[in-house]
């Protein structure tokens, strides 16, 4: 689930990946699909991680904010995901683990 391993609720959960990715990469941007039929035979909640390796020392230092989309899991293949995400994402605050 997205949003589990993405939040700190103190359960552990996600912890060592929240830590990867402030000590080793920027976060770009985060799509949740909420709970969609992505496949057939599972229940889950997918969403995609778009990371970048910081090209400098400098550029680690950069606050860059990740751009967050909630895709609607009933407009999945009835609307153009590259043209939703554009039109729906929104700058979030930068968070460390």
């Amino acid at each position: 689930m997205l949003r589990r391993w993405s939040r700190v609720n103190g359960s552990g959960y996600g912890e060592t990946l929240r830590a990867s990715f402030a000590q080793n990469v920027g976060v770009k941007q985060i799509v949740g699909f909420g709970h969609a039929p992505i496949f057939e035979d599972a229940d889950v909640f997918p969403g995609i991680v778009v990371v970048r390796n910081p090209v400098s020392e400098r550029d680690e230092r950069v606050d860059v904010h990740p751009q967050m989309c909630l895709f609607p899991p009933e407009c999945l293949g009835r609307v153009e995901l590259t043209t939703f995400v554009r039109d729906h994402s929104q700058k979030q605050p930068k968070e460390r683990a």
